[in-house]
């Protein structure tokens, strides 16, 4: 306990009372609760509701009203024995900030210490329990007791005016319209991001499609356009990878990045203006930190034993280092394993759609978490996807914030699955739910050799995944941009 950051809070309260006006927004952050003298958090309750009702905010008024018979003995001793001490005076702001500080962070000690103590006595009497189980209520405990214990803005969890809201709102965006920047994360494929609006903050995103027709190389592209359109932020991209090992999903970006084959990565058959492309890529990457000159705005997660709170954990440990992330993108959500072990696998996926709903909240950025089809789509000449079409769980539909469905040309041809495409091949993307803005339909080229997606407008011509160290035509780069999403 501070116990004397609790006195010396509670004299300059009743003596001093214009700190109340000044320090309002962080005083409202701290509750009585948060006290671990019971007497003296009572003494600050009563205050503050003295402070709300607009009453006799005098020396003597505050005294008087804390000594008078009706309070409880135990709190007007304790205030009368405060009133015979000579605590220092806040001449600043800061001092009272930093009183609250100190509560706030000895009342986060004790939660811990009591949680702990809970975990131990749970562990000791857990008698056939298996060990799993433990495990898992523990780190239940410990994501309750972060969520419980994290100090938002003061009423954040209270019902707000709506005007309040609105006028909040508006003063956000036209700061944002004035900084050149938006809210909303742009996924670097405009069509896409005319219809949608881009991914917003908090929100749980979904695409899906059937096995092979480009899940993953869609996301991966979203991922390094916004990982390099958001280095300055520091704030970097986090994937995780269920089905590809790190070193797979890096060929596919260095393929992605100088449009040559993954052949051509693992034989170091690469021209040099195609090393050019990667290189520069790389670099893109590179956040530009005085702290951390090794600093990189993507990270890769191949761990496939995650299940929906591990990853919560991982991603908690590299935002505190970039303090946030831009993305965080799941491939795919049906290999997380289950939280539990349920009656079903609908009910096990339900939990953990409700928990990445929670991260994307918890970290105000938007998820991609990828997921595949059932069978139903094959059943359909069109094999056109819908969201019933999400595999095991109902949940998924019901709280994603957006859904996008990839479809490819060849999926109509061959009739169901189908190999990795390495030509040209016309892709559709489905936007079946959205709840920031339209849905529709986007057409997009797909360049199977280099598992990259490009507007269907796009001019481009994509070798045979034969043909070693393919050499662009110059006149195509001749006014060429270091990014290489730029033609």
């Amino acid at each position: 306990m501070n116990q004397n950051s609790e006195n010396c809070l509670i004299y300059n309260l009743i003596y001093h009372s214009e700190v109340m006006t000044r320090c309002k927004d962080k005083l409202a952050t701290l509750k009585g609760s948060d006290f671990g003298d019971s007497d003296a958090g009572d003494a600050f309750e009563r205050i503050m509701t003295m402070f709300q009702e607009r009453a006799d905010l005098s020396n003597w008024g505050i005294y008087s009203t804390l000594t008078a018979d009706t309070v409880k003995e135990s709190v007007r001793n304790y205030v009368m024995a405060l009133a015979k001490s000579r605590m220092p005076v806040h001449g600043v702001s800061s001092e009272v900030v930093a009183d609250v500080e100190s509560i706030i962070a000895s009342a986060q000690k004790r939660a811990l210490i009591n949680a702990a103590s809970k975990i131990i006595g749970d562990a000791k009497d857990s008698g056939d329990i298996d060990v799993a189980s433990l495990i898992l209520d523990a780190q239940k405990k410990i994501s309750a007791l972060a969520n419980q214990l994290q100090r938002n803005e003061p009423n954040a969890n209270k019902p707000q005016n709506a005007i309040e809201i609105a006028v909040e709102y508006l003063a956000r965006v036209q700061n944002d319209i004035e900084a050149g920047s938006k809210s909303a994360l742009m996924t670097g494929f405009k069509d896409i991001d005319d219809i949608t609006g881009g991914l917003r903050p908090g929100s749980l995103n979904i695409i899906a499609a059937r096995p092979g027709i480009g899940k993953t190389a869609l996301a991966l592209n979203i991922a390094e356009k916004v990982a390099i359109s958001q280095k300055e932020s520091c704030k970097p991209v986090l994937m995780f990878s269920l089905e590809m090992p790190k070193y797979q999903i890096i060929t596919r970006m260095l393929t992605t990045f100088g449009r040559v084959t993954s052949k051509q990565v693992e034989t170091g058959n690469i021209s040099a203006v195609q090393w050019s492309k990667i290189t520069n890529a790389l670099n893109d990457l590179q956040i530009n930190s005085a702290e951390n000159q090794s600093a990189c705005s993507f990270y890769i997660d191949d761990n496939v034993s995650h299940t929906a709170s591990g990853i919560a954990e991982t991603a908690r440990e590299i935002a505190k280092d970039y303090e946030g992330l831009s993305l965080i993108v799941i491939d795919y959500i049906q290999l997380l394993k289950a939280e539990y072990r349920a009656q079903n696998r609908n009910t096990e996926l339900a939990e953990t759609s409700r928990i990445l709903k929670l991260l994307a909240m918890e970290f105000k950025c938007p998820v991609i978490a990828l997921s595949q089809l059932n069978r139903e789509i094959d059943k359909r000449a069109n094999h056109k996807p819908v969201n019933s079409d999400l595999r095991d769980s109902g949940a998924l539909e019901a709280d994603a914030d957006l859904i996008m469905f990839i479809s490819r040309d060849e999926q109509s041809k061959d009739n169901g699955d189908i190999a990795p495409s390495t030509g040209v091949d016309q892709a559709r993307v489905y936007i079946s739910k959205n709840r920031h803005g339209g849905v529709g339909e986007v057409y997009l080229t797909f360049y199977g050799a280099f598992s990259v997606f490009e507007e269907s407008k796009a001019k481009y011509s994509a070798p045979p995944p034969e043909e070693p160290a393919y050499q662009y035509n110059s006149a195509h780069f001749r006014n060429a941009k270091k990014s290489p999403y730029e033609y």
